[in-house]
């Protein structure tokens, strides 16, 4: 069901969600006590843990472009819905909890098959093709 073109695009997409869950939070970590004020361990300790310890591999410039042009050019193309259907499936969910989380935010009535989800998530990938073949991004030469 899925071409040479739609795995490019699938890899690309995959890439993209791996370089998100590496990059750094936007907002740092803040140690909050429900009595209220601000309780932080020692700077000792805050000094070292580094939060770029934890990444994975390092990512090239590259790798970070190709990240843009997946959340600023290609997922501003789908609905909301299928944004999630693609996002989620190529950061490694399950077509099972794909489902219940679709349900869980009001985007479909009721749980779907995965069989339908998996026809979703390929008409959302042809529907990039069809909008990167009107760019250039995949034409043959």
């Amino acid at each position: 069901m899925m071409n040479n073109e739609l795995k490019k695009i699938e890899e690309k997409i995959r890439l993209a969600a791996d370089v998100d869950r590496a990059l750094p939070p936007v907002f740092k970590n803040r140690y909050r006590s429900p009595l209220g004020g601000m309780i932080a361990p020692d700077a000792e300790v805050i000094a070292e843990r580094n939060l770029y310890d934890d990444l994975p591999e390092n990512y090239t410039a590259e790798d970070i472009k190709v990240w843009e042009e997946v959340c600023f050019e290609w997922l501003p193309i789908l609905s909301k819905a299928n944004q999630s259907i693609v996002w989620w499936r190529c950061s490694g969910m399950g077509w099972k909890r794909i489902a219940r989380n679709l349900k869980e935010k009001g985007y479909l009535p009721a749980e779907v098959h995965r069989i339908t989800l998996f026809r979703y998530f390929v008409k959302s990938l042809e529907k990039i093709k069809k909008t990167c073949n009107t760019l250039q991004h995949f034409a043959t030469k």
